[in-house]
C-alpha cells in the first residue's frame, strides 16, 4: 500500500475483507469477499463475492465502515453499482462503489475501512418487468427489471421517491420507480419506444372531475371505475422520429408560420390531425368518421397503429379513455394535476402546471407555437412525461356519459357519438383546460397526438377491443 499527504489508497492487489455471513431459508450463503480499490485507474471499489446454495433469487445487503463509524445507508445505495438484486445463481459475483459518492472522497484508509455482506431472499417485485423498451425496425424488446435498475444495468438515473422529483410532489402509490433517465438517450424518441407497466387490476377509483374542482368540466363527471387487467403505456407520445421509422410518408407535423420547432425535431410529438391516420386510415384519405369498425381492435395497416403492428408484431392500441386517465393520474385523485399538490386557486394551478405542461403561457412567443421536444419537463409518479399539455391524445372510443351511479368495469365507451374523444388539452389552449379530468372534443384539424399501449401479455383482448 502506498501512503500519500492525504490518507492511504487501497491498492488493486491486498485488501483483506471483512464480512457478516448470513444465511437464508435457501441455504444461499457468501462463502469469500474481496475488496480492492482499482487504484490507480479507477477510484472505484471493487467488492467481488461468492454465494453457494442459491436456489432462487436473493438480494445481498451491503454495509460499509469507516472504523466503528457505519458510511450512510443512503449514500452507499446511491455510490453502489452491480450484481446485487435478484442473483440468481452460485459463483462469484461482484459489484462497485464510487468512493466520492459514498465518503466524499477517493482516498479511504484501508486499515479503517470493512464491508459487511449479508444475504436474503429477494422478493416477487424484484424480477418484475416494470418498462420494455421496443426497437420499431423489429420488433427487438428488451425487458427491464427493478433489479436492473438497482443492479445499474439502465442507461440514466432513475428515482423510487416521487418527492425527489420535486419536493412538493407525493403520491400514494407504494412502489415507484421512475426512469428519469430515459429522457437523455435520442433512441428513445425515435427509433425505439418505451413502455411502462401500469398495475390497475381490479383497483376501483374515481375517474373524473368533481364539482369543487376549480374549472370543472361537465363533460367528465366522477364515476367509479374498476379495469380487469394491467396494462403498458408510452412513456412519451408518439414522436416525429417515431413516425418517421415506422415508415409513415412526410414528417407527421405541420410546419405552418405559427408553429416553430427546434433544430431536432423527431424529439418532438408528431401531430396527427385525423383519427383516421391514428388508426383507420392514412393522412388526407377521405373525412373523419363517426363510427367505428364492427370490431373495434381492427386497424387500417396504411394506418400509424397498422404499420407499427406490422413492423413489430406487438399488439399496439390507443387507450380507452378509463385507461388513459387511470395512468396518467399516477395514483393522484381529486386534483387537476397528477403531482398530488393541493390545488385550490387558479393561481396555484398554473404554478403547478408550468413545471408539467406546454400549454399557451410558455410555449407560446408573440402568438407563435414554439414546439417543445417531449421529456423536458416533470414525469407523473409512473414516469409518464407530457400528459398534460403539448398534444391532446387521442382515445379509443367516442364522447360517452358514464353512469355516475355505479362502478363501471372495464369501461368501453360509446361505438358512435357527436364528437371524437381526446383527453388532455394543447399548447395553444390556457392552463384552464389542462387538467388530468378534462375531457377534450376538438376538430379534426387540432393539435392531436397520440400514446399507445399494449396488452398486459400476448392474446390478451379487453371488453372494448373485441366488439363484434
Amino acid at each position: 500500500m502506498s501512503k500519500t499527504a492525504t490518507g492511504m489508497h487501497l491498492k488493486v492487489a491486498a485488501l483483506a475483507a471483512f464480512a457478516a455471513f448470513a444465511a437464508v431459508a435457501q441455504t444461499a450463503r457468501v462463502e469469500q469477499v474481496i475488496v480492492r480499490q482499482q487504484w490507480p485507474w479507477s477510484t472505484d471499489i471493487k467488492v467481488e463475492y461468492k454465494l453457494s446454495g442459491v436456489t432462487g433469487p436473493v438480494d445481498v445487503s451491503v454495509a460499509a465502515y469507516d472504523g466503528e463509524r457505519q458510511i450512510p445507508q443512503d449514500d452507499l445505495e446511491a455510490a453502489t453499482t452491480g450484481e446485487r438484486f435478484a442473483v440468481s445463481s452460485s459463483g462469484v459475483h461482484s459489484f462497485t462503489i464510487d468512493p466520492i459518492k459514498a465518503f466524499g472522497t477517493s482516498q479511504i484508509s484501508s486499515r479503517n475501512f470493512r464491508v459487511c455482506l449479508s444475504v436474503a431472499d429477494s422478493p416477487a417485485s424484484m424480477t418484475e418487468v416494470i418498462y420494455k423498451v421496443i426497437r420499431i425496425s423489429d420488433g427487438d424488446c428488451r425487458d427491464l427489471t427493478r433489479a436492473d435498475f438497482f443492479n445499474g444495468k439502465v442507461d440514466g438515473g432513475y428515482e423510487t421517491d416521487y418527492k425527489k422529483i420535486d419536493s412538493a410532489y407525493s403520491t400514494p402509490l407504494s412502489d415507484v420507480l421512475i426512469w428519469t433517465g430515459v429522457t437523455n438517450n435520442p433512441a428513445y424518441k425515435s427509433t425505439h419506444i418505451v413502455m411502462r407497466k401500469i398495475k390497475c387490476k381490479g383497483i376501483q377509483w374515481t375517474m373524473g372531475e368533481a364539482s369543487t374542482l376549480p374549472y370543472k368540466n361537465t363533460n367528465a363527471p366522477e364515476c367509479q371505475v374498476v379495469l380487469t387487467n394491467d396494462f403498458w403505456i408510452g412513456v412519451f407520445p408518439i414522436t416525429i422520429g417515431q413516425w418517421t421509422a415506422v415508415g409513415l410518408g412526410g414528417n407527421g407535423r405541420s410546419n405552418g408560420g405559427s408553429n416553430y420547432y427546434p433544430a431536432n425535431t423527431n424529439d418532438c410529438a408528431v401531430q396527427v390531425n385525423s383519427r383516421l391516420a391514428a388508426r383507420n386510415g392514412i393522412p388526407g384519405s377521405g373525412t373523419q368518421t363517426t363510427e367505428w369498425p364492427e370490431n373495434r381492435h381492427s386497424v387500417d395497416s396504411r394506418s400509424l397503429l397498422g404499420c407499427l403492428r406490422a413492423k413489430t408484431g406487438y399488439d399496439f392500441e390507443l387507450p380507452t379513455e378509463a385507461q388513459w386517465e387511470f395512468a396518467a393520474r399516477g395514483g393522484v385523485y381529486g386534483e387537476p394535476v397528477y403531482t398530488g399538490e393541493r390545488i385550490s386557486t387558479a393561481a396555484k394551478q398554473q404554478s403547478a402546471l408550468r413545471k408539467i405542461a406546454w400549454f399557451d403561457e410558455n410555449s407560446k412567443v408573440g402568438g407563435a407555437i414554439y414546439r417543445k421536444p417531449v421529456g423536458c419537463l416533470k414525469p407523473n409518479a409512473y414516469g409518464l412525461y407530457d400528459v398534460l399539455g403539448m398534444l391532446a391524445e387521442y382515445i379509443l372510443h367516442m364522447s360517452y356519459a358514464y353512469d355516475a351511479e355505479n362502478v363501471a368495469y372495464e369501461p368501453e365507451g360509446s361505438d358512435v357519438g357527436s364528437f371524437n374523444n381526446w383527453r388532455s388539452y394543447t399548447y395553444a389552449n390556457s392552463y384552464t383546460g389542462q387538467r388530468v379530468g378534462n375531457r377534450a372534443t376538438l376538430s379534426s384539424n387540432s393539435f392531436t397526438g397520440v400514446r399507445v399501449i399494449l396488452p398486459d401479455f400476448p392474446g390478451l383482448v379487453y371488453p372494448a377491443w373485441d366488439k363484434k
